[in-house]
């Protein structure tokens, strides 16, 4: 019954053919066939169920197909893999302000309370102030992966986020309602890793979120192909943030300038 149902998913030719059923090692059906398919020949057909490849083809053409299988159906390396993702950032500021009563009986400039003058009488004071601060970033995430297959981890939280809506009452009057919903903030990737020799190749997603001020969200993301050595770290994409502003009246005026640098490293490493 079962060599019965093999000639009916093989084709009415099956029996004009050899049939043979290889069983799998390592690998799926779904891995091994589109390797496989390009090398049946013409008028042979291939199919998998159940982790056995089924093949009707000529005796030569099998041959051919068992050698590649050999190669094909190998085990997967398991693979540790590192993302990092840190971020350099640096602010600095200026400001200078003028203060103080100048002038007679008829004119006078000052930027003082009718208070501060009282007690402190006539005179001018020149404030000068400059400030700077640095931050340093850095999360370290690892996963464990088989070669071939697709990985993902993620961490973080949920962050409270105020919404409000506006309704009609039947009368007429306007219903405000307030409420809170909650959006994950989390950093994490998605990666999946092939090897070739000593290099591996890598479809990669990074994500990195963070709450940001009044209940935003700071997101960063990626979509990449790269390839690197094993064992060691190699760069996968940045980016780079400047900003400056100035500001300035009659008795002062500032200016502060920021810098961002953002970077995302990759490692992988072969599990023995």
């Amino acid at each position: 019954m079962r060599f019965l149902l093999l000639l009916l998913l093989l084709g009415p030719c099956a029996a004009q053919a050899d049939v043979e059923i290889i069983p799998l090692r390592f690998r799926t059906v779904d891995q091994v066939i589109p390797v496989l398919r390009p090398l049946v020949e013409p008028g042979g057909a291939l199919s998998g169920m159940q982790g056995q490849i089924i093949i009707r083809a000529s005796a030569a053409n099998i041959a051919d197909l068992r050698r590649v299988l050999a190669i094909v159906d190998t085990q997967q390396r398991r693979l540790l893999i590192s993302v990092r993702q840190d971020m350099e950032g640096s602010e600095s500021g200026r400001g200078v302000g003028v203060s103080g009563t100048v002038g007679s009986d008829r004119f006078s400039i000052s930027n003082e309370s009718a208070r501060d003058r009282a007690n402190s009488g006539s005179g001018v004071n020149l404030q000068l102030g400059d400030g700077s601060a640095r931050r340093d970033e850095r999360v370290d995430q690892q996963v464990q992966a088989l070669e071939g297959m697709p990985a993902y981890i993620s961490t973080g939280q949920s962050q409270p986020l105020p919404a409000g809506n506006v309704t009609r009452a039947p009368n007429g009057a306007l219903i405000v309602t307030n409420s809170v919903t909650y959006h994950d903030v989390s950093t994490g990737f998605e990666v999946l890793p092939r090897l070739a020799g000593d290099r591996v190749f890598l479809d990669i997603n990074p994500r990195r979120e963070t709450p940001g001020p009044g209940g935003t969200i700071n997101v960063q993301r990626m979509s990449t192909s790269a390839s690197g050595r094993l064992g060691e770290w190699f760069e996968i994409g940045g980016l780079t943030i400047s900003a400056s502003s100035q500001s300035g009246g009659i008795l002062s005026s500032s200016n502060s300038q920021r810098q961002e640098n953002r970077r995302v490293w990759v490692k992988v490493e072969e599990l023995k």
